[in-house]
């Protein structure tokens, strides 16, 4: 599970509000906050460089130790 809901909401945006800054659709996002997508690396730098945050917040468990 991703942390972006939780980042996008202290970044006070919507799902529509983050998906137009992001060039993407509001069910692009739901599916990225849900999980049902996992969304290209290039999708995840846009929304980081909107939301003003690292990768590891929005996707920790790629940083975990198996």
């Amino acid at each position: 599970m991703n942390r972006l809901r939780e980042q996008r909401e202290l970044a006070g945006l919507s799902q529509s509000e983050l998906a137009d800054r992001v060039g993407l659709s509001q069910q692009s996002i739901s599916y990225l906050e849900t999980g049902d997508r996992d969304g290209k690396l290039s999708t995840w730098r846009r929304i980081c460089d909107v939301l003003d945050a690292d990768m590891s917040d929005l996707l920790p468990r790629l940083w975990e130790k198996p």
